[in-house]
């Protein structure tokens, strides 16, 4: 059971980086994305 509970380990920090390399992604989008977006207008800006 020892090399299962390992198994899970490495699977859940795997998912981990996966999912904070995609949130870094995203976010790189978004700030290279024109102020002016085709969904979200900047009304804090305003």
């Amino acid at each position: 059971h020892e090399e299962r509970a390992a198994a899970l380990r490495t699977a859940a920090l795997a998912l981990g980086v996966v999912a904070a390399a995609a949130l870094a992604v995203v976010r790189s989008f978004r700030l290279t994305a024109p102020p002016s977006g085709q969904g979200e207008p900047d009304v804090s800006e305003r």
